[in-house]
């Protein structure tokens, strides 16, 4: 008898149980679901709509009601109701995206400033300039949450450039492709402002026709993990010019590509001076000299490095320098020389190899061989 009532008082706990779980997830549910939208923020999104330029038709139809949480673009907080990302970036697949990137339009920062729990931002390709007068990125000091901004593609000038200082809790900036129409971008300097972004980990600068004085300028910024510098005329035709090591304190700098510059052999061997560098990527560099810089990099532990199109030619590289490699691509190179077994075998922790487009018929018979030797 008292084990039947034992039984049946077990029973009866994991039936309330399920019946808790039950509820709670109705609970959850139905929070989710009737999340309401501020009405504060919702104002302002259309305010912001009505401001910019945006192909026509895009969000006709699509931003109405009271249920801004709900619109295209828009992320709320699941609880609380605020928006968390706006994603008002123009896609190259709208048919008329380019007659808004050449507008040059000014942007009223100020109708932002709503947005307080505001996370994440893009605002690409919409022909951005500058800010109207008195309602700059300065402003956005007060958005205290923005961790992920997104301003590439667009016309921005060297002063728009220099008050994204004021956004102190950015993680993550994209500014690529900013050098087209008439842009001031490719001569800024004096970034020291920047020193105040110590958290700003990610930095896309790529196709901005920067030269060579935007290793002075990044140098403030020692919070970087992650660095895209491709597509920039960089190189060493400054005087007094010591290519990287004025990167000795980008201490976290993991991952940097370099690619579509103009780099030579010093330059390169100045990159020894960033001893966290893990990644890294010097594709159609041309001016590196006739053979891979494995003994100028040999001081860093990389894991992956890619320098397809360099011109590189002759006999294939000894690796032993570079063991710690997961991933090597040296494709579109001219290497025409018989390449030996003990490069490759050095390479223990080797997961990616590109070596195509060259003129190295024996290579794949020898990678041939030695996979069915550690197969």
């Amino acid at each position: 008898m008292q084990v039947m009532k034992l039984l049946l008082t077990v029973a009866f706990l994991v039936l309330v149980l399920v019946l808790v779980l039950v509820q709670w997830e109705n609970v959850c549910v139905s929070g989710s679901d009737s999340v309401q939208c501020r009405e504060e923020e919702r104002l302002a999104l259309l305010h912001i709509n009505a401001s910019i330029s945006f192909p026509i038709h895009s969000l006709e139809g699509k931003w109405e009601g009271k249920e801004c949480c709900q619109w295209e673009r828009v992320t709320c907080d699941s609880i609380t109701g605020h928006v968390t990302q706006l994603d008002l970036g123009i896609s190259f697949d709208d048919d008329d995206w380019l007659d808004y990137y050449q507008d040059g339009s000014l942007l009223n920062a100020t109708l932002f400033l709503p947005l307080r729990q505001l996370r994440s931002l893009s605002l690409s390709a919409h022909g951005i300039h500058n800010c109207t007068d008195g309602s700059g990125l300065e402003t956005w000091a007060n958005l205290t949450k923005l961790e992920s901004l997104d301003f590439s593609f667009n016309n921005l000038d060297e002063s728009i450039i220099y008050d994204l200082a004021s956004i102190t809790s950015l993680r993550k900036l994209n500014l690529k492709g900013n050098s087209n129409y008439n842009s001031d971008l490719p001569n800024i300097n004096g970034l020291e402002k920047w020193s105040n972004l110590t958290k700003l980990e990610i930095l896309d600068l790529s196709d901005n026709s920067l030269n060579g004085s935007i290793i002075y300028n990044l140098a403030s910024v020692p919070s970087l993990r992650k660095l895209y510098l491709s597509g920039n005329h960089i190189n060493n035709s400054l005087p007094n010019f010591n290519g990287f090591e004025y990167w000795s304190n980008l201490t976290k700098l993991e991952m940097l590509d370099l690619s579509f510059n103009q780099l030579n052999i010093t330059m390169i061997s100045s990159l020894a001076q960033v001893s966290s560098l893990r990644a890294l990527y010097l594709d159609y560099n041309y001016m590196m000299g006739g053979s891979v810089p494995v003994k100028e990099l040999s001081a860093l532990n990389l894991e992956v490095v890619s320098l397809t199109g360099c011109l590189y030619s002759g006999s294939f590289p000894d690796l032993g320098h570079w063991s710690s490699l997961k991933a090597l691509s040296l494709a579109d190179n001219l290497l025409n020389e018989t390449l030996t077994s003990e490069g490759l075998c050095r390479l223990k922790n080797i997961e990616e190899l590109d070596l195509s487009s060259n003129n190295l018929l024996e290579i794949f018979l020898l990678v041939w061989e030695i996979f069915l030797l550690l197969s």
